[in-house]
């Protein structure tokens, strides 16, 4: 048995197209003459719509012709029929030589750049126009959870070097060394050379929390008993370190330049690590659609447009060939 019905009304689309035409003319004689019909042919259409409808869609008067209120809605509905007939085509064709119609990328936090965001998704979108394109943010396993349950396409940095279950297949990029750091005037600088965990216990430390909602959330760097300070990203987290509000852990290369401006401290603190963070390109093995393939290829190969996503890795595996 079919989960659809017959539709209760035959609306041809050309009837359709005849009502948009009159309303946005305000006349039947001119849209008589652009349709190559007789007035009485386009009035007999527009008639005969409103009697399979039962309802009036437009005002007539002598010298006006404007839709009702349901007239206003139907124009709206009709536009939206009209689009998409003239575009389903296309699309089909589309989808048959394997492009997607959608595709969904989900950034860790850790990597994505707004820049370099854009600048991709100029590129996509010239090279496959009429496609979806939907870009995320996670955070952690955030970008597992993204793939696993919002059906995304392809997850860039998602943390790890092997894939959470044989469904979907990694392309290692990289790994995310770390610095612990605090803003340059912060009291902790002056007794850098002798501080303790306990020194560090009594500070505030800045995080930015596991986005995940369905898989186990991966908590953050923190000492026992220490107060913890989270926040949605990491220009927030980057910030609140230069205002002095607590220590927290950078990638590497992000606190480089910081603590080169005299901006950030690198802290030693015997006890306090963070071992480097594995990031990949994931996808599900499944997946053989066109755009799907090019955006593989494009961090395969470490083109230009990935090297935005790849500044906070300090060691960047090696590009491979076609």
């Amino acid at each position: 048995m079919t989960s659809y019905s017959k539709p209760p009304h035959n609306l041809d689309l050309e009837t359709l197209y005849t009502f948009l035409l009159v309303v946005e003319h305000q006349s039947f004689s001119v849209v008589s003459e652009l349709m190559h019909k007789t007035t009485s042919t386009i009035s007999y259409r527009i008639k005969n719509l409103e009697e399979i409808l039962d309802i009036k869609l437009i005002n007539r008067t002598t010298h006006s012709v404007t839709p009702t209120a349901a007239g206003l809605l139907l124009i709206e509905k009709a536009k939206y029929l009209l689009d998409w007939q003239h575009d389903l085509p296309r699309e089909l064709k589309k989808v048959a030589s394997g492009v997607e119609p959608s595709f969904t990328m989900v950034f860790n936090n850790l990597l994505y750049d707004a820049q370099g965001a854009a600048s991709l998704l100029v590129h996509l979108y010239e090279k496959f126009p009429g496609t979806l394109f939907r870009l995320e943010r996670a955070v952690n396993m955030g970008v597992w959870d993204y793939m696993l349950h919002e059906n995304a396409h392809a997850g860039i940095g998602a943390p790890g070097l092997h894939a959470i279950d044989d469904t979907y297949r990694c392309l290692p990029l990289g790994l995310i060394e770390w610095d612990f750091v605090c803003a340059a005037g912060h009291p902790l600088v002056r007794r850098s050379q002798s501080l303790t965990e306990d020194d560090v216990r009594r500070i505030p430390v800045i995080n930015i929390e596991d986005t995940s909602r369905h898989l186990h959330k991966r908590q953050a760097w923190r000492l026992t008993g220490q107060q913890e300070l989270l926040v949605p990203d990491m220009e927030t987290k980057i910030n609140a370190h230069l205002l002095g509000l607590g220590v927290g852990f950078l990638p590497q290369v992000v606190a480089q330049a910081h603590v080169e401006a005299g901006r950030l401290h690198r802290l030693n603190v015997p006890g306090v690590f963070r071992a480097p963070s594995p990031m990949s390109l994931v996808r599900r093995k499944n997946q053989s659609g066109v755009i799907d393939s090019y955006v593989h290829d494009l961090f395969r190969q470490r083109h230009p447009l990935t090297q935005p996503f790849t500044r906070a890795i300090s060691q960047l595996f090696p590009a491979l060939p076609h």
